[in-house]
């Protein structure tokens, strides 16, 4: 549970009425109706808001897509979402999230660009584009010094070369 969350609840089982079951109850210490709870109170704040109708139960899958597109942990978030698995979480909240954070490979090349800081600063495509021409033994050896965030080297050491192809049953690379 979020610190945050669980200072709210805190700060409302102190000021509950004693003895009562309920965090949030009625004046007389009964369960909030649901129906009432949203006529009165959750429609007319979102029309203050001007926000769509929606019902309360769909901030959860608000809450959930945000926390996937903010980057958090999947199992953390499929926890507290009380998911067993990560499964129902990508089935029914991924979808949404390509809109919100990067998107084709940008992340990834911008991770391999950073820890190459001699290569010359490429923006997207040029960047995937250098990648893809490079020979396997050229990105094999990227991938090693990067991995072992050893001295970084120039990018003429990898003077593009003929892009290995897929043959075989295996798929095996050959020139």
């Amino acid at each position: 549970m979020l610190p945050m969350v669980r200072d709210a609840i805190d700060s409302r089982l102190r000021s509950r009425r004693p003895n009562c079951a309920w965090v949030f109850h009625t004046r007389e210490g009964n369960p909030i109706d649901g129906h009432n709870f949203c006529n009165r109170v959750w429609y007319p704040l979102l029309r203050y808001l001007d926000l769509e109708s929606r019902r309360p139960y769909q901030t959860r899958h608000t809450a959930a897509t945000l926390m996937l597109a903010s980057g958090e942990n999947p199992e953390w978030i499929a926890r507290t979402m009380g998911h067993s698995t990560t499964a129902m979480l990508f089935k029914v909240y991924s979808r949404f999230v390509p809109n919100l954070t990067r998107q084709d490979g940008r992340a990834f090349a911008g991770l391999i660009q950073s820890n190459v800081p001699s290569a010359p600063r490429l923006e997207g495509d040029a960047l995937l584009e250098t990648l893809r021409d490079l020979p396997v033994d050229k990105l094999r050896l990227l991938v090693a010094r990067v991995e072992a965030e050893s001295v970084p080297f120039a990018a003429s050491e990898c003077n593009p070369e003929p892009v290995p192809t897929k043959t075989g049953l295996m798929g095996r690379y050959e020139q």
